[in-house]
């Protein structure tokens, strides 16, 4: 497995590509912190000296608890104080192994400082630093928040007034049993459900992906704690595309029959409701029909719905229709002036300024 030389950046003066084993920096002399983050750059070549290799792969570089100095995994004292080393596994830098889209890239993040040229420039003050703030959705909508208040006249009352009425019938129904007040028709059978039986097994083809082995691909990169990066392979399987023949078992449906009823049924039957509408002040509620009130027995009334609508006329000549409640409405008259509202500057109708 190849190894590499890999980076590390100085967190004291900002200096970046000190050589990985290098236990200084290049610029400004400073030690390479315990706390190092090796990367590796995309163009760093394959080691081959011999002297390299053995010092890549004797281990990670450990650090001196008396002054606080690198040293090489084989030096057995501190080539800087000459004390020896201890048997502290913290002393070690550390060793880690990272996937492909992990690898570090650089040691210390960049912080991006802004050119006094892109230094945010100040705000714009009065109408004109409010107009570029707001931009042009935000200026339309600011302008047209200013509204002016109209008078609209009413240019017609509408209402309707509505009851459910029910009616007790006879009706035909059908289901898998017999009602005890139900009067039969006939009986008969008829498919209630269906149930599936096995038949036979149909041949088919169909592509599928088989192993076919395994290949050695490059997975990831170990940091080896001294500077040095290693190549971890991997093995990843082969496939490759196979047709293959299988039975796919046919099934028949089955009906299942059982025996249904067709029958007569007295039953309270929605039939058309009773309304009354106008155009004016004149509002009631209607009436039953005659053959409701000489059969009382035979229908009853349900639910009542009531509708109430009035509609003005704006300062373009458009109408506008709104429900109110009885209430409210009952206030109102042909030809009354109702406060509304329209935009300062364009002048479009925005609505009442009553609440309904």
């Amino acid at each position: 497995m190849a190894i590499r030389v890999g980076r590390w950046d100085c967190k004291a003066c900002g200096h970046k590509g000190n050589l990985g084993p290098e236990t200084h920096c290049k610029n400004c002399g400073s030690t390479r912190p315990k706390d190092v983050v090796f990367y590796l750059p995309t163009d760093a070549k394959v080691i081959k000296k011999k002297e390299q290799l053995e010092e890549a792969k004797s281990g990670a570089d450990w650090i001196c608890a008396y002054c606080a100095s690198n040293n090489k995994a084989l030096n057995t004292v501190c080539t800087t104080c000459g004390n020896d080393r201890t048997e502290n596994e913290d002393e070690a830098l550390e060793e880690r192994e990272y996937t492909l889209d992990q690898l570090p890239t650089e040691s210390v993040k960049r912080v991006r400082r802004i050119h006094p040229e892109e230094q945010p420039k100040p705000k714009k003050k009065g109408l004109q630093g409010i107009l570029s703030a707001l931009g042009l959705g935000g200026l339309v909508a600011f302008l047209f928040s200013f509204n002016t208040t109209i008078d609209v006249p009413v240019v017609q009352m509408q209402w309707e007034r509505v009851i459910e009425v029910r009616e007790y019938k006879r009706v035909i129904e059908e289901d898998w049993t017999l009602p005890s007040d139900g009067d039969l028709i006939e009986s008969f059978r008829d498919i209630y459900e269906y149930d599936q039986r096995l038949i036979g097994y149909e041949t088919r083809t169909r592509t599928v992906q088989r192993q076919v082995g395994t290949r050695r691909v490059l997975c990831g990169q170990r940091d080896m704690g001294n500077g040095y990066f290693e190549e971890v392979h991997c093995d990843e399987p082969v496939y490759e595309n196979v047709e293959e023949t299988y039975e796919e078992p046919v099934y028949e449906q089955i009906p299942v029959y059982k025996q249904k009823y067709r029958y007569y049924i007295m039953k309270w039957v929605k039939i058309s409701p009773l309304r009354a509408s106008g155009m004016n002040k004149a509002v009631y509620w209607p009436e039953e029909t005659d053959d409701m009130k000489a059969n009382p027995n035979r229908f009853k009334t349900g639910r009542q719905k009531e509708v109430y609508r009035f509609t003005v006329e704006d300062h373009k000549g458009k109408r506008h229709t709104y429900e109110a409640d009885f209430d409210y409405w009952d206030t109102l008259r042909q030809g009354k002036l109702l406060k509304a509202k329209k935009s300062t500057i364009f002048g479009t109708y925005k609505g009442l300024n009553e609440e309904l």
